[in-house]
């Protein structure tokens, strides 16, 4: 007889129960993914530039989203954790910034910014923050990147990155 949970096994009569995760049932390995992410190569040219067109397309938009919210393409990577605590520092920046921009009116709040120690909290905020920012887009451009990408893929990433990189000190400095 088979061996599934509360049907009497091949033992005499006893009845095995399991439990989630017990038995036969944790030597389950999770089913494929779907699509262009499978791990078995692909069966034909056509195949494999659709699943590397698509991993560049996730690549490029993981780095875009790191740009436009320091972490935010992180999270969707195996640096995870690291995107998330990029992402939360970055939200606990803007509510403290905001905070103190509107506490007392904006005019007044402003004015408290300009002050001695606001320009040092500023200048802190801004090369720290400025730092983590760039960090976060770099490691999001190696946690994508694939070493079976050609090398013009890889160097068309790296510039992506690169350019954004630019770009998010331009608009600091500009601001």
């Amino acid at each position: 007889m088979p061996d599934n949970p509360g049907t009497t096994g091949g033992s005499g009569g006893a009845t095995a129960h399991r439990l989630p995760g017990q038995g036969a049932a944790s030597s389950r390995t999770p089913p494929p993914r779907p699509g262009p992410a499978s791990d078995d190569p692909p069966p034909s040219r056509h195949a494999a530039r659709t699943v590397r067109s698509y991993d560049v397309r996730r690549a490029l938009t993981l780095i875009a989203m790191s740009t436009v919210i320091p972490g935010l393409g992180l999270i969707f990577t195996k640096a995870r954790k690291v995107g998330v605590i990029l992402l939360g520092m970055f939200l606990v920046a803007a509510v403290v910034l905001g905070f103190m921009l509107l506490k007392g009116g904006f005019v007044q709040g402003a004015g408290r910014l300009g002050t001695g120690k606001g320009l040092w909290f500023l200048l802190f905020m801004f090369i720290i923050g400025g730092l983590l920012w760039l960090a976060g887009i770099v490691l999001t451009a190696r946690e994508t990147m694939d070493l079976r990408w050609p090398q013009q893929t890889k160097w068309l990433q790296r510039g992506f990155a690169f350019v954004m990189c630019l770009l998010v000190e331009l608009v600091k400095f500009s601001v």
